[in-house]
């Protein structure tokens, strides 16, 4: 069978040899066609030729032809099209701006990407409805901030900066950014890009972009964009003269690929597409796709060439949607290997974008115009690394003349813009990467000097030109500002001869370090820069954060957005988010009264209540579900979800303090639904307050909206909850008989309803919990270890109480340990200078911002040694096996007289928690080869992961008490 196949494919390839020698060759199209080869090399024409000068880099062999024939419209054929090269700016310009030259030959790359190798689409289309396509997208997708600024957009593009700046800073957070950013900080390029560029297109189309953790499918769709980038040519590939050697070996390869990575990024779009065909409302327009689709509905087929289609609006989008992904990012990575070239331009670049920008905000358009030097390096990349060497090809739509030359109609047209962004005549010394090219005598960007036509001219300009530029500006100055970059350890300078040209010049995937300026750039532990035009200072070293946490200058509080957000009539109300005489008072009198019933104390009867709660938890545990709302958080075999499971008990145990009652468990689904509204309002908050203080209009524009919606109505739903309870407590207040903490307090400030839920609702008790369980997962040695000391020190037929604690060093050392590798709240609660005020050789004026990074605080190498190895042994002595508290030196709960009030609470409570779950039972992963991935962790107001499940198995060697 084998030998047949053989045989056959040699009967063919030899068939074909034979035809292209005897059949009539065509030659040159005639006597006056510009100057080239004659055209007579068998079976490929010149382009054969072109092949065998320089079959990597097809436009370069033109240029070589045309040096030859001294000549820069260059005459050629490929196979039977008469073809011209164009290496000459003036003439390049002529042609781009005449009518005559706007077709594009019906290439079968261009085919290719069409599911039924139909010609699609706008960039390889002519005709009518080209024109009636080209004109409906671009009007349209104008209106979303295609083509043109767009404030809304902008700030997208924003946001996806902001996303991309976190993933290179901090490293990966889902499983499928692994592939693109490694644990030592290095990012494969171009690749790191998809995400941003894709989203900020799709956020135009769509009105919608991919969330971090769906991005998966965005770098997928960028590596197969690539593979038809790479694999294809700038003359269109062998296969677009004679498409049947597709079914050939080894062409049959390059087809497949081609093929297959085009129905790839073809299926993600159509996935966009289909998404929201299937809710279309012609009457409620929600973006461009909504338009195009009521365009569809308009124009129902009467016959079978009509323009509005389903696959015509796919391959429209694929048109704009493959530069964007794999067009703009290649040449950013480009730029990235000329900057390893050239680290004088970084360090202007970066100069420039401190002077005018500073660290407190990202760069954006209103800034281009003062970074001059950003934007010439910008257009230098464009010139010296022509993305697309020879353009898209052009067709002469009707016989013309062009320089004293004849062309026949359907005479393809190359320009040759690489040849042309090489010009002495007009560059002088174009090999030099020089961005001081393009400014005048005073600094400024000249236009005037830009010759260059990276996306072409005339009526066959790239449409995305504005908004591939915008964007590579935007992330080119986003990432100067924030990062160096730099190779591998040992590795060579970029070889920029080793450069492929497919469809578009690329490199090889490269690895690079992009190094946070704000850590290794100012070498410092005390970091200054502006928020929002606010002075600010973040503290990254403990005993420099212990002394500043000590001074009353710095006991102030700024007037956050964030801290309004929490109160109806949005008041600054409660303890942790204000300052003053009015801070002052009300956190003297609760902590005053809240002590008398067992908050921040020892208190008989208020630990005999947390540990009825405790039993219930367990039994909870070992028996499962029991009411319906319970089936949200509990499945069968013990498996619960976390912080689910946690947050009826901790809020239990709060009340119990604050009015002497705890819910029964049939009526508690209301604490759940009130600990969820928590987790909503610190999930969706950030550590510096969220982009809301500094521009809180912004809460009226879609996204924004959303996390706004998110924050105040989570935050409004813990309130409600409150209220509800308060106003329970007042139909039976009695001001001479108080019952309980709330008493106390309405009694004091008679009909003043409290504003002061400064718990959360007990939700970050639950998420710390939370993280300590995956920590104990990854760590069952850890487990087995606190089960023997428990159980040596706690009798069977009880659960631990604060009077073991002393006793059980281990798993107290544990949780500390808990509470400083995993710090809940990584930047604390900014901080205000009342007055102007001295420290470590620097001064800050008045109302300066100071942010302490207690996550860096409590992983300072120097100070812990091995601050990312879960070791609980660190905090106890080495010779007594005792707790040591002169080793513990985090700061999870700051210092001071801003130190977290409830402390002691919530070691209390975790404490006991943590010993009775590990008493009573075995912790387990839901699958058991599916441990947790810390990596997916993330950052809010707090510090945590996304929900989970957990089996507690009850141990065996221990009978759960019926209790």
């Amino acid at each position: 069978m084998l030998a047949t196949t053989t045989l056959l494919l040699w009967g063919v390839a030899i068939s074909l040899l034979l035809y292209a020698l005897v059949r009539p060759l065509t030659g040159r199209p005639g006597k006056n066609f510009p100057p080239g080869p004659p055209g007579r090399f068998p079976f490929l024409g010149d382009y054969a030729l072109l092949l065998l000068i320089n079959y990597r880099h097809l436009h370069k062999a033109a240029l070589v032809l045309g040096d030859y024939y001294r000549t820069k419209i260059l005459g050629i054929t490929l196979r039977d099209y008469p073809t011209i090269v164009v290496n000459d700016l003036t003439v390049a310009k002529e042609v781009l701006n005449r009518k005559v030259f706007d077709g594009r030959p019906d290439l079968y790359l261009a085919r290719i990407r069409d599911r039924d190798y139909n010609r699609r689409g706008i960039f390889f289309t002519d005709g009518p409805s080209w024109k009636e396509q080209r004109w409906f997208i671009l009007r349209y997708l104008r209106d979303y901030g295609f083509g043109r600024r767009f404030p809304q957009h902008e700030a997208e593009v924003n946001s996806e900066l902001l996303v991309l700046i976190d993933l290179l800073r901090y490293g990966p957070k889902h499983g499928h950014e692994r592939a693109i950013v490694r644990d030592d900080g290095y990012a494969k390029c171009p690749n790191v890009l998809f995400s941003c560029f894709a989203n900020a297109f799709l956020q135009i189309v769509s009105g919608e972009r991919l969330s971090r953790e769906e991005t998966g499918v965005l770098y997928e769709t960028g590596a197969n964009a690539m593979v038809f980038q790479r694999e294809g040519d700038d003359y269109g590939t062998i296969l677009s003269y004679f498409p049947n050697l597709r079914y050939i070996f080894p062409f049959s390869r390059k087809f497949q690929r081609i093929r297959q990575a085009s129905m790839n990024v073809n299926g993600f779009i159509e996935t966009i597409i289909d998404k929201y065909l299937r809710t279309f409302d012609e009457n409620h327009v929600r973006c461009f796709l909504d338009l195009y689709f009521r365009e569809m509905v308009k124009c129902t087929p009467q016959e079978p060439n009509f323009t509005f289609q389903h696959d015509q609006l796919l391959l429209g989008l694929v048109d704009f949607f493959f530069p964007a992904i794999s067009g703009a990012t290649t040449q950013m990575a480009l730029l990235f290997e000329r900057l390893l070239h050239n680290p004088p331009v970084i360090e202007r670049m970066q100069r420039e974008i401190d002077e005018v920008v500073g660290h407190g905000r990202l760069p954006t358009l209103d800034d281009r115009t003062q970074l001059a030097y950003t934007e010439a390096t910008l257009r230098e990349a464009m010139r010296i690394d022509t993305l697309v060497p020879s353009g898209i090809a052009h067709r002469v739509q009707e016989d013309t003349t062009l320089h004293g030359y004849e062309l026949p109609k359907d005479t393809l047209v190359v320009i040759g813009l690489d040849a042309i962004h090489n010009q002495r005549e007009y560059w002088g010394d174009p090999e030099r990467f020089r961005p001081e090219r393009f400014l005048d005598e005073h600094g400024r960007l000249s236009l005037a000097k830009d010759l260059s036509v990276p996306f072409g001219a005339g009526k066959r300009l790239c449409a995305g030109e504005t908004f591939a530029r915008n964007i590579m500006f935007l992330t080119l100055a986003a990432l100067m500002q924030n990062f160096n970059i730099r190779q591998p350890p040992n590795a060579r300078l970029p070889d920029l001869s080793k450069r492929n040209t497919g469809v578009i010049i690329a490199p090889e995937d490269f690895w690079l370090k992009f190094e946070p300026r704000l850590a290794h750039f100012y070498r410092t532990k005390v970091l200054g820069l502006f928020l929002a035009g606010l002075p600010a200072v973040i503290v990254r070293d403990g005993e420099i954060a212990r002394k500043l946490l000590t001074r009353r200058e710095l006991h102030g509080r700024p007037d956050l957005f964030l801290a309004r957000m929490r109160q109806k009539q949005f008041h600054l109300r409660g303890i942790n988010f204000i300052d003053g005489p009015g801070w002052k008072d009300q956190r003297r009198f609760f902590l005053r009264h809240l002590r008398d019933y067992g908050f921040g104390r020892r208190s008989e009867q208020y630990e005999q209540e947390m540990e009825k709660e405790l039993w219930k938890l367990v039994e909870q545990l070992a028996s499962g579900q029991r009411y319906g709302y319970e089936r949200d958080f509990m499945r069968d075999g013990g498996a619960v979800k976390c912080p689910d499971v946690f947050l009826v008990t901790l809020a239990n145990i709060f009340l119990q303090v604050t009015i002497s009652e705890r819910y029964d468990r049939e009526r508690a689904k209301s604490l759940l639904v009130a600990g969820r509204k928590a987790m909503l309002f610190a999930r969706n908050a950030d550590d510096y307050g969220t982009i809301y203080t500094y521009l809180p209009w912004l809460r009226f524009v879609f996204p924004f909206t959303i996390k706004y919606s998110n924050i105040r109505g989570g935050m409004m739903g813990v309130n409600q909850l409150l209220e509800t309870i308060i106003d329970k407590q007042l139909q039976t207040f009695d001001p001479i008989n108080p019952r309980h903490f709330v008493d106390v307090y309405l009694r004091e400030m008679q009909n003043h309803v409290p504003q002061c839920n400064e718990t959360t609702f007990q939700s970050g008790t639950a998420v710390q919990l939370s993280m300590l369980l995956e920590r104990l997962l990854l760590n069952s040695t850890v487990v087995r270890r606190m089960q023997k000391e428990i159980d040596e020190v706690v009798d069977s037929d009880r659960i631990p109480t604060l009077n073991d604690r002393v006793n059980l060093p281990y798993t107290e050392a544990t949780i500390r340990e808990g509470l400083r590798i995993d710090t809940l709240i990584p930047s604390g609660i900014v901080h205000r200078a009342q007055q102007p005020i001295q420290f470590e050789g620097y001064s800050a004026p008045e109302n300066t911002l100071f942010l302490f990074d207690l996550d860096s605080v409590n992983n300072q190498p120097e100070v812990w040694g091995d601050p990312r190895t879960f070791r609980p042994d660190r905090m106890l002595d080495e010779e007594t096996g005792m707790l040591a508290l002169s080793k513990d030196r985090s700061l999870t709960f700051s210092v001071g007289r801003r130190e977290c009030p409830g402390q002691t609470y919530t070691r209390n409570v975790m404490f006991l928690i943590v010993a009775t779950l590990v008493q009573r039972f075995e912790l387990l992963p839901l699958q058991s080869d599916r441990l947790p991935d810390l990596s997916k962790r993330q950052t809010g107001l707090m510090h945590g992961p996304e929900d989970f499940w957990v089996r507690f198995v009850p141990r065996r060697t221990r009978g759960t008490a019926d209790q």
